[in-house]
């Protein structure tokens, strides 16, 4: 053991610190998988570092229940 902390982040966090961004400077709405997807795209052509496990349709629906629980 190194005594290196991991810092990745987990692809619920990373899609919770994409929501509370968004809620930053607008209020975010649902999305479906194909807006997820376009939305991962553009992030990693911007060179953000996207976890392996987050996929469209997990991003759409933790982001749907964020949504949920603010409204």
């Amino acid at each position: 053991m190194t005594g290196r902390k991991d810092t990745t982040m987990t692809g619920k966090e990373f899609i919770l610190s994409m929501y509370c961004s968004a809620c930053t400077f607008d209020e975010p709405a649902p999305m479906t998988p194909e807006e997820a997807a376009y939305n991962i795209a553009e992030w990693k052509a911007e060179g953000i570092e996207i976890p392996a496990t987050v996929t469209p349709l997990l991003f759409s629906r933790l982001w749907n229940i964020y949504c949920e629980k603010e409204a």
